[in-house]
């Protein structure tokens, strides 16, 4: 592992990973930012990588400050959903915290001696809203990637639903699909380009010009989707 500083980025550190199979940067949510590079790879190519993905770093790292700094309270006229989930929250004579996630609600009852902005009791919310995404993101994923890989025509092993930090999704070198809860908070259309572009690299492996062509011919306009896309954070509900 190395450590390097640039100008306007800060420390940036250097891993090789035997996993790798391209290079590509994670931003933590403390704001560390790592390049991870394929075994072969020198490490130049780490700076120049970083070099030609400078603005989306600072943007990227800016986004996560702010957030770290400014945490939506949610409070019981709150309005929030989920695709869908509706919230409800309120306070009740009871002893704990309660969470229910029913056919169509998230239910976050709380003790009535307790504040709304009790740290608690907004982490219970978050916690409900989170496993929300993790239910409905296992129901509609795992059915709408088989639905297009049939329709297109690809081949790929198993499919897994993960709370990604960093990641929209991923494909391994064995075809295992990896694809974020967080994706069911986007619009129909962009969960399908995340979809495709994973099922793409069940054949090509990295982003040549051969895959980057393979979903144009699937999605049509990708650069509008990929740019729409940087939009959404991942890290990010309310």
């Amino acid at each position: 592992m190395k450590e390097f500083f640039l100008k306007g980025i800060g420390k940036v550190i250097i891993r090789k990973s035997k996993k790798a199979k391209r290079i590509s940067i994670r931003i933590s949510s403390e704001q560390e930012i790592q390049v991870v590079l394929p075994v072969w790879a020198p490490y130049y190519l780490a700076k120049e990588f970083i070099r030609k993905n400078e603005k989306w770093i600072k943007k990227h790292v800016a986004d996560k400050h702010a957030y770290g700094q400014v945490k939506k309270i949610f409070d019981k006229s709150t309005e929030y959903s989920t695709r869908w989930h509706k919230l409800k929250i309120s306070d009740e004579s009871i002893e704990n915290i309660q969470i229910e996630i029913d056919a169509g609600t998230i239910h976050i009852r709380y003790p009535i001696v307790l504040k709304i902005s009790d740290k608690n009791v907004q982490e219970a919310i978050r916690y409900g809203i989170t496993e929300t995404l993790r239910i409905e993101a296992k129901a509609y994923l795992p059915g709408r990637v088989k639905e297009l890989a049939d329709k297109h025509g690809f081949k790929y092993n198993k499919i897994a639903v993960k709370n990604q930090k960093t990641l929209w999704g991923s494909c391994s070198s064995s075809n295992n699909i990896n694809l974020n809860i967080n994706l069911m908070r986007l619009p129909p259309k962009l969960i399908d380009y995340v979809i495709i572009h994973e099922l793409v690299h069940t054949i090509h492996k990295n982003h040549s010009k051969q895959f980057w062509k393979t979903v144009y011919q699937y999605v049509g306009n990708r650069k509008s989707y990929a740019k729409e896309l940087k939009n959404h954070n991942i890290f990010i509900h309310p």
